[in-house]
């Protein structure tokens, strides 16, 4: 005989699913978010302002219709363009990368130009220095670049790229802090000579790295792409760096808010240089 076991009634337990995380902004991050939040801000406001300064603007330097439009098409223009290429190096090197590329790479060469320019600015103006004593004085930094330069390929194998980026922009800033100090009967020997090695060293140990560290990793059909891309950078950084310079110089009265500006794009250098991480060789 068979016995029939009743079934029991099933109950069902319906549980709850735990809400899913919200994530997190880290430090960093919002600090990124900060940046490009300011920037695009910045940009927002860069045309309103050019359109209402364009009437005085075409009045004080006496443009034509035409001549006052170009005004607004070249700042159109290199917008679109540097745009372009800000996106095509991010897709060859890496948003990181480039990022810190835009900081080394471009400043860099605004440090050094201006640099020049008001050297040259001290003994012609100054001094009343011919172009050929200039030069002659002003020599001692190509030739410790390019005698720093040869030794660093070298060198960069046993400190790695991101230490000797570290190393050359903490020069740059020195030499020129201490040309910050500069005053109109100052001499050559005692008071621009002792910063000519330092920002020829630093300039070679700046620019050697940050071509490393940007182009490390890459294949070669995008080798090509990413030396174009650079040398745009610099070539942009040097114009952009020297006009900045000359800008903060007549806003503070002379040469010394030119230097120290030239110190703080050095200083940009050393940031962009502590928070590199590259994947190339010798990267430490």
């Amino acid at each position: 005989m068979t016995t029939q076991v009743p079934e029991q009634p099933v109950t069902r337990v319906r549980v709850r699913e735990a809400p899913a995380p919200r994530p997190r902004i880290r430090g960093r991050s919002a600090a990124a978010l900060g940046v490009i939040a300011g920037c695009n801000a910045m940009i927002q406001l860069d045309d309103p302002i050019v359109n209402i300064a364009l009437p005085g603007m075409r009045e004080g330097l006496g443009l034509s219709a035409v001549g006052a439009s170009w005004v607004i098409n070249a700042y159109l223009l290199a917008f679109g363009g540097l745009l372009l290429l800000g996106g095509r190096a991010g897709d060859l090197l890496g948003r990181r990368r480039v990022l810190l590329a835009y900081a080394g790479t471009l400043a860099v060469p605004g440090a050094l130009i201006g640099t020049y320019f008001f050297l040259n600015q001290f003994f012609q103006r100054q001094h009343g220095w011919s172009a050929l004593a200039t030069a002659c004085a002003l020599l001692p930094l190509p030739v410790t670049m390019a005698a720093t330069a040869v030794a660093a390929g070298r060198l960069e194998r046993y400190t790695g790229a991101r230490r000797m980026w570290i190393a050359g922009a903490s020069m740059l800033a020195a030499g020129n802090l201490w040309l910050a100090a500069l005053s109109a009967g100052d001499s050559y020997v005692t008071s621009v000579l002792p910063a000519l090695p330092l920002l020829g060293a630093g300039m070679a140990c700046s620019v050697l790295p940050a071509t490393v560290l940007a182009t490390s990793g890459l294949r070669a059909d995008e080798a090509g792409g990413a030396a174009g891309v650079l040398n745009a950078l610099q070539s942009v950084g040097g114009s952009v760096g020297l006009a900045a310079l000359v800008t903060v110089s007549s806003q503070t009265g002379g040469m010394t808010g030119g230097f120290a500006g030239s110190a703080a794009f050095a200083c940009l250098v050393l940031l962009a240089a502590t928070l590199v991480r590259g994947r190339g060789r010798g990267t430490r």
